[in-house]
């Protein structure tokens, strides 16, 4: 289905819609686009809404002026559902997607109805000075190497890809090296029934993320096995049906 651009604050933000039903809308990861989601999409839209849409600097939708961080995109979210008039939205995110997904649902309750963070952060999030050195010190064909089919996306579907590509790594490298946080008083705030998915081989420890879901009311943990963090592409077979199963789901 073709794509839309919508202006919501500052914002130009491109997104895609995929079928009927009640809105889902899935928050994709750090430095990559829509396409996060490409295996889910054929199996949600058979029961939900899909509203796909791509942050500011990734994918189609341009940059703006500043630096990124979780809490700016939280905001361009919250903006961004605010202009479509849409609240009580079941809210996915992934990876990075997942710590915007948490601060949306922190601020605006209103706006989620049920949540799926994925793969996200820690609730406390820092580096020490030598892994932030580490990052900064990275370049994009190190991260090629790394993660070739997130830098082959961006450089066929973005405006000027090829030469956009660096400099948006280096924004996602401030990015990566500011510390960020949500505290258990924010994360017991959370009201909309929650499922913390995370994979069993994924970036951080399954300790936390079993921490987060005892933080939230109503939260439970999934712990996708033989997974790493790229679950929702590698696994889309195990996922799919257990986000479907939750979203769909009497709960008492």
């Amino acid at each position: 289905m073709p794509g839309s651009f919508l202006r919501s604050g500052e914002v130009e933000t491109y997104y895609e819609v995929y079928g009927e039903g009640k809105p889902l809308v899935m928050l994709h990861g750090d430095s990559y686009n829509i396409e996060n989601f490409t295996n889910q999409v054929p199996y949600l839209s058979d029961g939900f809404r899909l509203i796909l849409p791509e942050r500011r600097g990734h994918g189609r939708t341009p940059d703006v002026p500043g630096p990124w961080t979780y809490g700016v995109f939280a905001k361009d979210t919250v903006a961004f559902l605010d202009a479509l008039g849409l609240n009580g939205v079941h809210l996915l995110g992934h990876s990075g997607g997942a710590n915007i997904a948490l601060l949306v649902a922190i601020w605006r309750p209103d706006l989620v109805d049920r949540l799926i963070p994925v793969s996200g952060d820690a609730p406390s999030y820092a580096l020490t000075e030598e892994q932030k050195n580490r990052v900064r010190s990275r370049t994009v064909e190190d991260f090629r190497k790394q993660a070739p089919f997130i830098v082959e996306s961006n450089e066929r579907i973005t405006p000027d890809g090829v030469k956009r590509f660096p400099a948006m790594y280096e924004k996602s490298k401030g990015l990566w090296t500011t510390d960020w946080k949500v505290t258990p008083e924010q994360l017991g705030s959370i009201r909309s029934p929650t499922m913390v998915m995370l994979a069993d081989r994924d970036f951080g420890p399954i300790e936390e993320a079993a921490a987060v879901s005892r933080m939230i009311p109503n939260a439970q943990l999934c712990v996708v096995p033989r997974a790493t963090h790229g679950l929702m592409r590698m696994r889309s077979e195990v996922v799919n049906p257990i986000i479907m199963d939750f979203l769909t789901a009497t709960l008492g």
